[in-house]
C-alpha cells in the first residue's frame, strides 16, 4: 500500500463534508494523517518511535521546574512582531554549553527583533540555557485546555452528528477499497474526538485568537501545519488576514503521508493548511503536492555547519542511523555487520525518541561492541566514512555533505518510499551491502554540489520571503 493507493480516499469530495463547528473544520483534516500513519504501519508491521513519557516518572524538582518555566516564559505579550514562530523544544542541539533550535535559531539571528520564537516542550522537557535568551514556551495553552475541556466548549449535538455520520461513511469505504476492517481504529478515533479533541480545540481557538490580537504578526510559521492539528489556528490566521507558513523540518518525499494530497480535494482544504511552504531546496518542492505556494529558502544551520567541520578526521567507520520502526531489523543489520569486520569503530544512533530507552531496545548490539551515538548528529556524521539505514529519513540526505558514502538498504520500512530520484546508494539486502563495505578505500565524497537539496541562499530568501508578505499585508 503506497501513497497513491491512499490517496484514492481523497476522490470522493464527500469525506470533507463532515465537521465540527469550530471554525466548521472537515474531521477528515484533523483524523488524515493518524489514519494514514494507522494504515501504512499496519500494512507493513511497523513500531511507532514516539514512545510516550509519563509526566509522573519525572522527579519532583523536574516538575517544578517545567511548570515553573511554562508559567514564566508563556508567550501571551505585548510584543509585536513580523513573524511569530510556533515550533518544538525537540528540534534543539547542545553546542557550546547552550541549547540552539537547529530550524528556527538561524532565522532569529537575521530578523532579531522582527520574531518570536514559541517552543512547546519535549514530553514536559524545556531545554535550557538557550543560546537566544528570548524564547517563550506554549504548554500553557494545552494544560489550561485539557484543565477546562470537560466544563465549557464541550462537543454541540451537531459535532456529534458529525462524527456519527463521518463513522458510517468512512468504514465500509476504507473496506470497499482495501479491504481493511478500520472499524476499532475509527471508533477509538471518534471517541477522542468527542471526550477530548474537539472540547480542546474549542477553548485552544480562543487563547490562540488572544495570541494574534496581543503578538499582532504578519506571518505565523507553524511547525507540522500540515499534518492536520494546527488546522483551528490555520483558519484564524487567515480570518485575521495573517499568512502561514510551514518551515521544513524533515524528509519530505513523492509517499510522505502529510505533504502530498489527492488533486480533487486540494481546493477544499487550502483553507485549513498553510499558505506557503518552506523547503529546504527545490529537490523537496518537487517531490510534494500542497495546495499552498511553494518557496525554497534552504537549510542554515546545516549549510554552517558543513563548513565549520569540513576538515574533520574519519574516526568512525559505520553508523548506522535509526528511525525507530524497525528496532528488530536494526539488531539483526548490527549483528551481520560485526560478523564481517573486525573494526571496532562500529557507531549505532537511535531515533531522538529511542533515546531514553536504547540501551534497553539495543543491549544485544551493545554487547557485541557497538557505540550508541547520542552526539551532535553533524559532528558524528563528519566523521563518518559509511552512513546506513533501513528507513527513509532526513539524516541520509544531511549525510550526503559530510560522509563518504550514504547506503539505504531496502526494507518494509524503507520500499514505499524507494523512487529513481534519491541522491543516494540503494542496496536490496545485507549480503549487498557487505559488497559496498568492502570497498571503503575507493569511497569518495560525491563531488556534485547538493545546492538543490540546501539552498546555500538561505538569508536573502528568507528575507525575501518576509519583506514580500510584510509589504502586502
Amino acid at each position: 500500500m503506497d501513497l497513491s493507493s491512499l490517496l484514492k480516499i481523497e476522490t470522493d469530495k464527500q469525506i470533507i463534508d463532515y465537521k465540527i463547528t469550530t471554525l466548521n473544520i472537515p474531521i477528515w483534516i484533523l483524523i488524515r494523517f493518524s489514519f494514514f500513519l494507522y494504515l501504512t504501519t499496519k500494512e507493513h508491521n511497523l513500531t511507532n518511535p514516539h514512545l510516550k513519557i509519563s509526566k509522573s516518572k519525572s522527579s519532583f524538582l523536574e516538575k517544578i521546574k517545567y511548570y515553573l518555566l511554562t508559567l514564566c516564559k508563556h508567550p501571551f505579550t505585548n510584543k509585536k512582531v513580523k513573524v511569530l514562530i510556533l515550533g518544538s523544544a525537540i528540534n534543539n542541539v547542545f553546542e557550546n554549553n547552550n541549547y540552539y533550535n537547529r530550524l528556527y535559531d538561524d532565522f532569529y539571528q537575521i530578523l532579531r527583533d522582527n520574531i518570536l520564537i514559541v517552543e512547546s516542550s519535549d514530553n514536559h522537557r524545556y531545554y535550557e540555557p538557550r543560546f537566544f535568551k528570548n524564547v517563550k514556551y506554549s504548554d500553557i495553552i494545552d494544560l489550561i485546555s485539557k484543565k477546562l475541556r470537560k466544563i465549557i466548549l464541550k462537543p454541540t449535538k451537531k459535532d456529534i452528528e458529525s462524527l456519527e455520520a463521518f463513522e458510517k461513511f468512512i468504514i465500509p469505504k476504507i473496506k470497499n477499497l482495501f479491504n481493511i476492517d478500520c472499524n476499532q481504529f475509527i471508533k477509538q478515533t471518534k471517541d477522542d474526538l468527542k471526550n477530548n479533541t474537539i472540547a480542546i480545540t474549542n477553548i485552544k481557538t480562543l487563547l490562540y485568537s488572544v495570541l494574534l490580537k496581543l503578538i499582532q504578526p504578519n506571518i505565523v510559521i507553524i511547525e507540522d501545519a500540515h499534518y492536520g492539528n494546527s488546522s483551528n489556528l490555520i483558519r484564524i490566521c487567515k480570518l485575521r488576514k495573517i499568512k502561514v507558513a510551514e518551515f521544513q523540518h524533515g524528509y519530505i518525499g513523492k509517499n510522505h503521508l502529510a505533504y502530498n494530497w489527492n488533486e480533487s480535494i486540494k481546493p477544499f482544504v487550502k483553507d485549513f493548511l498553510p499558505d506557503y511552504m518552506l523547503f529546504w531546496g527545490k529537490y523537496w518542492a518537487d517531490n510534494s503536492n500542497i495546495p499552498g505556494t511553494k518557496k525554497e529558502i534552504g537549510f542554515p544551520y546545516i549549510i554552517k555547519k558543513k563548513k565549520s567541520v569540513e576538515k574533520t578526521e574519519k574516526s568512525i567507520l559505520i553508523l548506522i542511523i535509526s528511525s525507530g520502526s524497525i528496532p528488530e531489523e536494526y539488531i539483526k543489520l548490527a549483528k551481520f555487520i560485526k560478523t564481517k569486520t573486525k573494526d571496532d569503530r562500529l557507531f549505532f544512533r537511535p531515533h531522538p525518541k529511542e533515546r531514553k530507552f536504547a540501551h534497553q531496545i539495543y543491549t544485544e548490539i551493545i554487547n557485541d561492541g557497538w557505540i550508541i551515538d547520542e552526539n551532535n548528529l553533524h559532528e558524528t556524521l563528519s566523521k563518518t566514512i559509511f552512513c546506513v539505514s533501513l528507513e527513509m529519513t532526513t539524516v541520509l540526505f544531511e549525510a550526503l555533505l559530510f560522509c563518504n558514502q550514504v547506503i539505504l538498504i531496502k526494507s518494509r520500512a524503507s520500499e514505499i518510499y524507494i523512487d529513481n530520484n534519491l541522491p543516494f546508494t540503494i542496496v536490496n539486502d545485507f549480503e549487498e551491502l557487505a559488497e559496498k563495505l568492502s570497498n571503503r578505500d575507493k569511497t569518495n565524497i560525491n563531488p556534485h554540489s547538493y545546492n538543490h537539496i540546501f539552498s546555500e541562499n538561505y538569508e536573502n530568501n528568507f528575507i525575501n520571503f518576509v519583506n514580500e508578505n510584510v509589504n502586502n499585508n
